[in-house]
């Protein structure tokens, strides 16, 4: 049985952020400019659809201590807009399908990655002594 995988908010809201060029302070921030609200109510949807085990305050309070009233808001806006714009919907989905095609937490890949970089540099040390070893042992005869 593979274990449940959870997605993080902040895993979200960061994506979401870099992916559409505001600042983290921003998109949970209050400034209500579309060029920073749009990419907040993505992230809620996002959010909403990846994370089905966050409540709706539970976001609300990952993206600045926003009230579920407005989370519920973000999702309904952001589900008429894939509606009427298919260019929308294809953003959208392309950042749903990133976080859903995940098979673990985005850290935790990069860890699994770093360990095995690790891994790999160690081995190339233990084999370059290990020649070093055998030389000079062929030297001393």
């Amino acid at each position: 049985m593979t274990p449940e995988r959870r997605i993080k908010a902040r895993s979200v809201v960061e994506f979401v952020a870099k992916r559409y060029g505001v600042s983290l302070g921003e998109i949970t921030g209050r400034r209500v400019i579309r060029s920073i609200a749009r990419p907040r109510q993505i992230a809620m949807y996002v959010i909403r659809e990846a994370c089905p085990h966050l409540s709706l305050p539970q976001i609300g309070r990952a993206l600045g201590g926003r009230d579920h009233t407005t989370v519920i808001h973000a999702v309904r806006k952001v589900e008429s807009l894939i509606a009427a714009d298919p260019v929308f919907a294809a953003e959208v989905t392309t950042t749903l399908e990133y976080f859903r095609g995940l098979p673990a937490d985005p850290v935790d890949l990069m860890l699994t990655a770093q360990i095995d970089a690790a891994s790999k540099h160690l081995e190339a040390l233990i084999l370059e002594a290990r020649g070093r070893i055998a030389m000079a042992g062929l030297a001393t005869l």
